[in-house]
């Protein structure tokens, strides 16, 4: 996974470098993100990101090539966006990271759902100090197979509760991530189950 590699090294300068970046994996993602990445690449042009898509592929379930890849873009940028391929944005005119104060480590949105508060890692802004996080995510091996991938592992990262082997959480001891988040607006990432939805 050479982003870093393919996209140079963060230029010194008074302008923030900052990454869009989306990856899908198999054929039904594939004629999703035919249709989708498209609608990113103007985004992230209209906004001055620059662009990536990557085919989510390795040894765990794709959505955990989110953790490597998000890992490999902030070596060589400030920030990094991840849009899941499946995510439509409707307010092109509005950048993802307007409202967000500069000091936080990772927004995104918080859904309430008959499952507990969940934390969407589908539309993510990511700085650099999310580093270590994601190094310490990729090492929680008992959720590679649950239902939330990589996001359950995150969850646990800020101090949820969240169990092994059903998809169910609740926030215990808020850690310093959890502290040096920023949630987006919910209309950043609609989910059908989310119980506060209008």
């Amino acid at each position: 996974m050479g982003i870093g590699k393919e996209l140079g090294r963060c230029a010194l300068g008074f302008e923030m470098r900052k990454l869009l970046l989306t990856g899908w994996a198999g054929a039904e993602y594939r004629l999703v993100a035919r249709e989708t990445v498209p609608l990113l690449y103007e985004y992230s042009q209209r906004h001055g990101y620059e662009f990536a898509c990557e085919c989510m592929r390795g040894s765990r379930p794709p959505a955990w090539a989110k953790i490597a890849l998000l890992n490999d873009g902030l070596r060589s940028f400030e920030r990094v966006v991840w849009i899941d391929a499946d995510v439509v944005v409707e307010r092109a005119d509005v950048d993802v990271m307007e409202g967000i104060p500069e000091m936080m480590w990772q927004s995104l949105v918080l859904h309430t759902t008959e499952c507990g508060e969940v934390p969407n890692t589908g539309v993510w802004v990511l700085s650099n100090e999310m580093v270590p996080f994601l190094e310490e995510a990729w090492k929680l091996e008992m959720y590679i197979d649950h239902a939330w991938w990589e996001q359950a592992a995150i969850l646990k990262l800020m101090g949820y509760i969240v169990t092994e082997n059903i998809p169910v959480s609740r926030l215990g001891n808020a850690t310093p991530l959890y502290q040096n988040t920023h949630f987006l607006d919910p209309t950043w990432n609609h989910h059908r189950n989310d119980l506060g939805r209008v």
